[in-house]
């Protein structure tokens, strides 16, 4: 850097641009172009690759302030190549070289001359200094001067402890610098070194010593790299370089990055608030006001989410020093409503990060021994509600929020009230989020073995009426818990499913029960066979866990308890089937017998009827009408016959009127036997009259029938004649029949 001093040069090399417009050198002019030189050519003279750059929104005048304050790309590639070559760099780093090999390098480094030879005189006694032994100095012109030998030596000066102090002092105590530190004494000496560094340098060198006092790496001035490491989470930065990159973003809000920035240093603001709430910290925080700075650049939300993060940690430094007022297991059951309605009702009304420092002193609380009064209370004032709130209200990414969370949970899960089954849901619906809790934790097997106990009363095979009789089971609170756990998602959502629909069907047999007793309506075999069916469903399979344990236990009494309800439920389903088919049976019977019996009467109406066609055997009206009506009446008991016996007398009706049938069909053949006989008894004259009348066929009943005899004006002694004929058995009814 000194020796690009000089203003007028021939060896292709440029003097430093001054850092303001009124310096004495002016702008530099190209006499090959007639024109003044760019910024970007200034970058590319020294060293700079400008066709890898992008100068987007870069003025040529930001160009050229930068070629002023920066140092030359070779300068740079000496000191990294004299660092190379004389650092080691093995095991433990320890960045120290050997005093033969810097005795070497200083003896080939040229003697300073003018501005800067108080400076190289300094530099020498501090590296014989370092090196313990007179070093001779060349004499040569200083533009013959090894930048590598300069840099080495600076390092190994820096590295054993610095200008001029003996190696047993104070410095060689202390075996490693920090790396600020010697960032900072390594900037300031080149800086002193090369003479140039003017107003730029000065501020970088301010810069450096602010960052040297944290202990931390020198501070970038450009934006790109501020939130490269704002946003990496890497680098160690601490509190104040923070807030004051975030400020200067604030207080210049339109530049590039401006807004980006921003965001980052809040975010990194607040995780350092939630890792550190020391004292020092908060009232650094209360001094900077990034508040105040966010509201002016109308970022009203990031900042009232660092608001609620500064609150928060302020909380939480106030639960660590113990102070009573906080505390829950200080609390007294005179004291339990106001601290609820203070202390919980303040956290539900900020943000989730203090909502998540209260579940953690929960929590603990929870863990604690002797604390069982405290937590009594706490649940008898309805402190539990809004715990459980706060669970269903937890945000997405709740694992990476809340990185005790796993633990937290499984301390409540055990000191959960037992009718605050919203609780456990809530816990386990937020234990089931995506991802993994920073610290394992049992919190799901916890969680899930407190809902089996919730749930376990409702499983019990209580009847409606010693259900509503039992209060100590409190069947009634867990039940509403299974339903609401059934409602859930995940495996042991489906798990307590097949629970609920077992008690629904226990449920639906109770019901059934007290119908029958209640009404002279009976229920069907087909009712319970549907039931029987519905129990019988085949079961979800257990949500099995890798290790047996308390809740491997649990999940087995839950499935024992299932087994338990289901086998009441089938012999309550047994016995009704019994009897609902000793039931059906005795309704066949009885709807047999009644059938029969209806049977018979009809049969009994047949017969009346189809006698009353007929006189004598014969039918009353013997034309085609009423043997139609005798053969509609024997085929009515026919029919009967064939559904259950038929009475005597129809029996007998029936077997007359097949007679008159018969005999109807014989008429004909019955007349013509007639006239021959009355013509052999010499009765001939009688033949027209009782064909007439159509009482051929039915000449042996004339005999004994005195209205067949008045009805066609029959002679007296023809009727006596034909009575001797039948009673000597002359005529007879086989007189007259077919052959």
């Amino acid at each position: 850097q000194d020796i690009r001093q000089q203003a007028w040069r021939d060896d292709g090399l440029l003097p430093p641009l001054p850092l303001s417009s009124t310096g004495s050198d002016g702008p530099r002019y190209s006499l090959a172009r007639r024109r003044p030189i760019t910024g970007q050519e200034e970058l590319l003279c020294h060293g700079l690759p400008v066709w890898r750059l992008s100068f987007q929104g870069v003025t040529d005048e930001r160009c050229l302030q930068l070629v002023a304050g920066a140092m030359p790309v070779p300068v740079v590639g000496a000191i990294l190549a004299a660092a190379l070559a004389v650092v080691d760099l093995g095991k433990g780093r320890s960045f120290r070289t050997d005093a033969v090999k810097i005795t070497e390098l200083l003896s080939k480094t040229a003697a300073f001359t003018g501005a800067v030879a108080g400076a190289q005189e300094q530099l020498a006694a501090a590296a014989k200094a370092a090196v313990g032994g007179a070093i001779e100095i060349a004499g040569a012109d200083a533009e013959e001067a090894q930048f590598e030998g300069r840099a080495a030596a600076l390092l190994s000066i820096v590295s054993h402890g610095a200008f001029g102090k003996d190696a047993a002092g104070e410095n060689a105590k202390a075996e490693i610098r920090k790396t600020g530190e010697a960032a900072k004494v390594l900037i300031t000496s080149l800086g002193r070194v090369s003479g140039g560094a003017g107003a730029a340098q000065e501020g970088l060198g301010q810069d450096v010593a602010d960052l040297g006092e944290s202990g931390e790496a020198t501070e970038p001035l450009d934006w790109t790299t501020r939130l490269r490491k704002l946003r990496a989470g890497i680098d160690k930065l601490s509190w104040d370089i923070a807030a004051r990159w975030t400020r200067e973003a604030a207080e210049d809000p339109d530049a590039a990055l401006a807004q980006e920035i921003i965001t980052a240093g809040v975010a990194r603001l607040r995780q350092h608030l939630a890792n550190d709430a020391s004292e020092a910290v908060l009232r650094r925080a209360k001094d900077t006001d990034i508040q105040g700075c966010l509201r002016a650049v109308g970022r009203d939300g990031e900042a009232k989410e660092f608001d609620e993060a500064l609150r928060t940690a302020r909380f939480v430094r106030t639960l660590a020093s113990g102070d009573a007022r906080f505390r829950l297991s200080s609390q007294t059951p005179e004291t339990m409503a106001r601290y609820i309605g203070t202390v919980v009702q303040g956290c539900d009304r900020n943000g989730w990060p203090m909502r998540c420092a209260f579940l953690d002193h929960l929590g603990k609380t929870a863990s604690a021994r002797n604390n069982g009064m405290a937590l009594a209370d706490f649940a008898k004032n309805g402190g539990w509600e809004p715990i459980a709130t706060w669970l269903k209200q937890a945000p997405a990414d709740v694992k990476k929020l809340w990185p005790n969370g796993g633990v937290t949970l499984q301390s409540l899960s055990s000191s959960a009230p037992t009718g605050c089954f919203h609780l456990l849901l809530a816990m386990h619906e937020v234990d089931q989020r995506p991802g993994d809790w920073a610290i394992a934790s049992k919190s799901t097997l916890k969680i899930e073995a407190a809902m089996i106990e919730a749930v376990a009363p409702a499983l019990a095979p209580f009847t409606a009426e010693e259900r509503s009789a039992s209060a100590e089971a409190g069947a009634g609170i867990a039940e509403l818990a299974l339903k609401e756990f059934a409602a859930s998602s995940g495996l042991a959502g489906a798990r307590f499913q097949r629970s609920a629909a077992i008690l629904n069907c226990f449920q639906k047999v109770d019901a059934k029960l007290r119908e029958d007793a209640a009404s002279s309506h009976k229920v069907g075999l087909v009712d319970w066979q549907a039931l029987r069916h519905e129990l019988d469903v085949p079961p979800v399979a257990v949500v099995g866990r890798p290790s047996p344990g308390r809740t491997g236990a649990a999940w087995a009494r839950l499935t024992t308890l299932e087994e338990s309800l289901k086998a009441a439920a089938r012999d309550r389903i047994e016995a009704q089937l019994k009897l609902a088919n000793d039931r059906s049976s005795q309704q066949v019977v009885e709807a047999k017998l009644a059938q029969e019996q209806e049977h018979e009467r009809k049969a009994v109406e047949a017969g009346i009827a189809l006698r009353a066609l007929l006189a004598d055997g014969y039918l009353k009206d013997g034309g085609v009408e009423g043997f139609g009506q005798l053969l509609e009446a024997l085929q009515a008991l026919v029919a009967l016959s064939g559904f259950c016996q038929l009475p005597t007398s129809a029996q007998e009706a029936l077997e007359e009127g097949r007679t008159a049938a018969r005999r109807y069909s014989e008429a004909p053949i019955r007349a013509r036997n007639a006239r021959r006989w009355l013509r052999g008894a010499g009765l001939s004259h009688i033949i027209g009259l009782l064909s007439t009348h159509s009482l051929l066929h039915r000449l042996p009943a004339l005999a004994n029938s005195v209205e067949l005899v008045a009805s066609c004006g029959l002679p007296r002694s023809v009727r006596e004649e034909l009575a001797r004929a039948v009673a000597d058995k002359r005529l007879s009814e086989d007189t007259l029949a077919p052959p």
